[in-house]
């Protein structure tokens, strides 16, 4: 079963988090060499439109020290519309056949509104006098 996090994200920010994989009796898992991750965040769990996180699996010397680091880009968060989306995280063993498919994480994203945005070319929009 995966492990549930909500996470809230200003729009138009980046986006990153490392995740650490257990396994259902709580040891960690180990990623060696033939895993790969990926991630989705949608509108509604049956939405045809979705942004896809950016998912690296960080294979490291021990399980101990095995991560999956998960982002989105200003750009991605920019071109979400503030409100809740629902995302999972999941893990992909090549070596295995079929592929054996996990998710790891799960669960629902808040999008706050940008107040800040640049308008056409970077520093048009409101002017501010600051004192001197």
């Amino acid at each position: 079963m995966a492990t549930r996090a909500d996470f809230i994200i200003d729009q138009g920010s980046t986006f990153s988090t490392t995740i650490t994989p257990a396994n259902s009796d709580g040891t960690l898992l180990d990623l060696g060499g033939s895993y790969t991750a990926r991630g989705k965040i949608r509108k509604a769990y049956g939405s045809s439109s979705s942004t896809s996180f950016t998912a690296t699996v960080n294979d490291l010397d021990s399980p101990s020290q095995d991560t999956v680091t998960i982002s989105l880009s200003s750009t991605q968060t920019a071109a979400l519309q503030a409100g809740r989306y629902v995302y999972d995280v999941e893990i992909v063993n090549a070596n295995s056949t079929p592929n054996d498919i996990t998710r790891i994480l799960e669960g629902q994203v808040e999008i706050t509104p940008s107040v800040t945005q640049l308008f056409g070319n970077a520093g048009e929009g409101i002017g501010v006098d600051s004192p001197s």
